[in-house]
């Protein structure tokens, strides 16, 4: 029976242990872990793509918009946002909104910025579409007169909010009574954390004006999504006994800084990828340039008119597990010009700070995925580059000193055992891994190669 055993061993006396093949068995396991390990992580990377659509019916649907703005420079009291139609300047209507403005006020001593009492809650104001306009808000404002009252805002004309209370997001409630009763009706209480500006005047008795009053504006809201002016200004129908009399006689002189820092502006969801283009945005009064044949003395009796142009690109993120994100990416370019608001112009734009809007006619999608469990098949070449190495040792121990030349090598059928030589295991990386090729050297220099199975083998070659 021991002449019918194909797979016969051998003997441990044959196997040889070289140091060499002790550096290029760790070399060769260090390289399968790192390649093990590489396969792995770029099996767990995912994988985007991008898809281009053509966004349908865009007037019909709604879009979300965040805004954090600091304004160093302007009292709460007088700044108001507003939402109105590129075309025709018309307000745009049914604006979901919660606009806080918070108050904070510089230490005459310490010069340094303090926070004063709680934010106020405000609505969608009427902003002055030119410069003549704002001159007669601003004339007309500050000597005290008394604006009539709205029961609906109009695509003219905007009102005080009941922020939400009421059916209609553009009815009126002008007096404090008028909010609390709104509420009532839905059993709500007033909320704690901030006041509405209906009833803001116990705050501004518990904390008066300051000389020097900047304002920062959160304002969140859902529109629908048409071209339209993003407005922040002064209100058309703003309180002077809000103000401290350093504002009122420097607005009189015509000096009313747009200085401002755009904290987050945010077209829907922050996703991964996103580029918020203008956040950390800052510009100052004293980069404006002069009106012109004004010498640099009057700078400080002038205000300005700032514009954003913004780019809309609507875009769906779908992430690996299937949840899509629903947000807008956007490009930006501004500009700025200098204005005298004690003249009027009706031809000039009024002075504010303005983000103009626009949406694209196609819609992005990038979607991610997890790479395919065929990649898993990859793991399967570790072996095959272990082979590869294996077989570059044993040719170069074949072609040393005291082995055959290769050129003396050639195949035959016939081989015989029974020669004093060492041997080597010369597997072949593109044959099956049953078989293998094994070099035996013969005296008239001639070495022929035989087909045996891995168990026949008797080589110096380090075991893995």
């Amino acid at each position: 029976m021991h002449r019918f055993d194909t797979f016969s061993k051998p003997l441990q006396e044959f196997q040889v242990k070289t140091k060499i093949g002790g550096y290029l068995s760790v070399t060769s396991v260090c390289m399968i872990v790192y390649l093990l390990l590489s396969e792995v992580m770029f099996f767990l990377e995912l994988e985007q793509k991008d898809e281009m659509v053509i966004d349908l019916n865009q007037d019909t649907k709604t879009f979300k918009m965040h805004l954090d703005l600091w304004l160093p420079e302007l009292p709460c009291a007088v700044v108001a946002l507003n939402l109105v139609h590129v075309k025709n300047q018309d307000n745009v209507m049914h604006v979901g909104h919660t606009i806080l403005k918070q108050r904070w006020g510089k230490d005459p001593k310490s010069r340094e910025w303090v926070e004063l009492g709680k934010p106020v809650r405000g609505g969608l104001h009427r902003i002055s579409a030119s410069s003549g306009e704002f001159n007669d808000n601003l004339m007309r404002n500050l000597g005290n007169q008394a604006v009539e009252g709205l029961q609906h805002s109009t695509r003219k004309q905007r009102c005080h909010s009941c922020y939400g209370a009421l059916s209609d997001e553009d009815d009126c409630c002008n007096t404090c009574d008028s909010v609390k009763e709104a509420f009532r009706k839905h059993n709500w209480e007033l909320p704690t954390d901030h006041t509405v500006e209906q009833c803001a005047d116990e705050e501004y008795n518990q904390r008066p004006a300051w000389a020097e009053e900047g304002c920062k504006i959160t304002s969140r809201s859902v529109a629908r999504k048409v071209p339209a002016y993003l407005q922040i200004g002064l209100a058309h129908d703003f309180n002077k006994n809000f103000l401290h009399q350093n504002f009122v006689d420097r607005a009189q002189q015509g000096y009313i800084s747009f200085t401002h820092t755009i904290d987050r502006l945010l077209f829907g969801s922050a996703f991964p990828g996103f580029i918020p283009v203008l956040d950390g945005m800052e510009q100052r009064h004293e980069h404006v340039p002069l009106i012109e044949s004004w010498s640099e003395e009057k700078l400080e009796s002038q205000s300005e008119h700032w514009q954003y142009d913004l780019h809309l690109i609507p875009t769906d993120f779908v992430t690996a597990f299937g949840q899509v994100i629903e947000s807008h990416q956007y490009s930006a370019t501004h500009f700025v010009k200098g204005l005298n608001v004690v003249q009027r112009h009706r031809d000039l734009p009024a002075a504010g700070i303005y983000l103009k809007y626009e949406f694209t006619a196609f819609r992005v999608r990038w979607i991610q995925s997890y790479k395919s469990y065929d990649q898993l098949k990859r793991f399967c070449t570790l072996k095959r580059d272990h082979n590869r190495i294996w077989v570059l040792y044993c040719m170069m121990s074949m072609t040393d000193s005291d082995s055959i030349p290769l050129s003396a090598i050639q195949i035959s059928p016939d081989c015989s055992a029974d020669w004093d030589s060492r041997t080597c295991h010369a597997q072949s990386y593109e044959s099956s891994l049953d078989n293998a090729l094994v070099a035996t050297q013969i005296p008239d220099s001639i070495a022929t190669f035989e087909i045996v199975t891995p168990e026949q083998v008797i080589s110096p070659c380090p075991t893995f």
